[in-house]
Formats: structure tokens, sequence, C-alpha cells
């Protein structure tokens, strides 16, 4: 996960550097080239924390916005990022990974293993909706699905996508 913890020391540094000399500006001023500057940390934020509806919900800045603007949408930036940091560590602590199997049908099915064992399963999944964003998200299940597929791992192999 470096490429994430570089994208959020980006922008804590931004912020941190703003904040800080903040009382020394006009908040009313216009950014210019600091809106060019916010704007590739955005894109980039967004590339890293793809599966983040609240970094994805951020929006780009423009160059005559204020500086107001832009310590308002880094700080929302910030929390966006300390809220899917914490949700991934949190799913790191438990131990929790998020899987397609092919089933030897062809079909796929979602599952989630906590310390490397089979905890739950979702599907069959049709291929179009396979999509490794939503793994954390599917309606998994803990009863005869789950029994299903456990009786019949051989008969899956891991999707890596492709």
């Amino acid at each position: 996960m470096p490429i994430k913890n570089e994208i959020a020391h980006a922008v804590y540094s931004m912020l941190e550097a703003l904040t800080v000399f903040r009382d020394r500006r006009d908040l009313t001023a216009p950014i210019h080239h600091a809106a060019a500057q916010f704007n590739d940390l955005l894109a980039g934020a967004q590339q890293s924390f793809a599966a983040s509806p609240l970094v994805q919900q951020v929006e780009p800045l423009r160059a005559e916005d204020r500086l107001i603007v832009l310590v308002a949408r880094l700080a929302v930036l910030k929390s966006a990022i300390d809220s899917e940091l914490i949700r991934l560590n949190r799913g790191a602590a438990l131990g929790r990974e998020f899987r397609y199997w092919r089933h030897s049908s062809g079909k796929y099915y979602a599952v989630e293993l906590r310390r490397g064992k089979l905890y739950a399963a979702c599907g069959p999944v049709a291929f179009e909706d396979v999509d490794f964003r939503m793994l954390p998200h599917l309606p998994y299940e803990t009863g005869e699905m789950l029994q299903w597929v456990d009786r019949r791992r051989r008969e899956f192999t891991v999707y890596m996508g492709g």
C-alpha cells in the first residue's frame, strides 16, 4: 500500500502547510497555480483510492477559486483518505481478504477469507458484474452458500482478472 500512503502523506503535508501559513495569507485570494497542484494530487488520490466513494466525490479546483476553497477541499480529501485507510486497516486487522473464484462450470463466486480461512461466499456472480472494487460490498452469506462452496472447493480456481 505504498502509493496510498504516499498520497495520504502528500495531502496531509499540503493541508498542514496551508493551515500553518493561513494567518499570513488572505483566505479570499485566488489560488492560481495551486489549483493544478491540488488537481494532480486529487487525481492521484482518486486513482489510488478507487474504491472510496468519498474520495471520488471530491471535485477539482479552478485557478479562480479562493484559498479558503482549497483549504476546505483539502480537509475533505484528508478526511476521505483517513476514512478509507481506517477501513482498509480494519480489514487487515481482521485478516479479511476478498477474492473471486471461478467454478469449473464457468460461474464466478465471491468469497471472503478471514485469516486465510473461508468465511463467507456470494454467488454466482455474472461475469459482467465481476468488479474487484465491489468485492467488500457484496451480499456474502455464511449459510448454505458457504457450505456449498466449501464442499466443492477443489472445483474452484482463484480468478485474478485479465
